[in-house]
């Protein structure tokens, strides 16, 4: 089964590339990054959980405005947002994670995304129904308090320049990183060294475990801040937006505290 479904993701790791070549910039009227955003949201629509919608927009809590548009954002079906004309915005606590798709990177644009994820990360998700409690070091299920923040380079620098740039911009803000640098024309996915080890939960909530997180099992070396794998890339990001729906599909924002805000005397 494991040789199946590895081989599967293979085969979509190889198609992936094969769209992006259909991209060509000497067609005329063709927006290439549209396309393929396109290509990449029905991948997830195919692989992920049905306990998710699957859009583009922009989000926001009850403290912060909104955030520039977001290319693809994962997010409960069972949570309002708000529409003005074409631009939908959603509250964080019904956001899942937040994907940027660049068709190649150059040092503008790259920088752009970073400072977008940084402003995402930022956000409060204080308006959920329960705290995760008794969660485990291995489940993520504490993750309930972070959004998932996922940065797809068709084309992209090698995973050493990746992270020095990361660095070089937002030095002042590294606890606040993308938490996922997928590459697929160099082959590598970047996770956050501390992915199972954010700071954004009660520490006398989360059960401590043996052994080595399955993350970490995968990891063939390590950058500043950043593990990095160099196979199975695709199956392993699609793996990581699974487990962060299937562990937080229950918790539900408390609309309420948008009405009537908890601060408010």
């Amino acid at each position: 089964m494991t040789n199946f479904i590895q081989k599967h993701f293979l085969y979509l790791e190889k198609l992936l590339k094969a769209q992006s070549k259909l991209c060509q910039p000497v067609l005329p009227n063709y927006d290439i990054g549209i396309n393929r955003e396109f290509f990449i949201k029905e991948i997830l629509r195919n692989h992920l959980p049905s306990y998710c919608e699957i859009s583009s927009g922009a989000i926001f809590d009850q403290n912060h405005e909104p955030t520039d548009q977001i290319d693809i954002i994962i997010y409960h079906p069972l949570s309002f947002k708000i529409n003005i004309g074409v631009t939908n915005y959603f509250i964080s606590e019904s956001v899942f994670a937040a994907i940027e798709i660049k068709s190649r990177l150059n040092d503008t644009d790259f920088k752009r995304a970073i400072e977008k994820f940084v402003k995402v990360d930022q956000l409060s998700r204080e308006n959920l129904f329960t705290n995760m409690l008794g969660a485990t070091t291995t489940s993520e299920a504490y993750h309930y308090n972070t959004i998932g923040t996922v940065l797809f380079a068709y084309r992209s620098y090698s995973a050493k320049t990746c992270v020095k740039k990361i660095r070089e911009h937002i030095s002042d803000n590294w606890d606040n990183r993308p938490e996922v640098i997928y590459s697929l024309d160099n082959e590598y996915i970047l996770i956050r060294n501390d992915y199972l080890k954010r700071e954004k939960f009660q520490e006398n909530t989360i059960l401590k475990e043996q052994g080595t997180p399955w993350v970490y099992k995968l990891a063939e070396s390590s950058l500043d801040g950043y593990l990095i794998i160099g196979k199975n890339c695709l199956l392993t990001l699609i793996t990581i937006l699974s487990k962060r729906i299937q562990y937080n599909y229950h918790l539900y924002p408390l609309l309420h505290n948008y009405v009537y805000p908890k601060n408010t005397k």
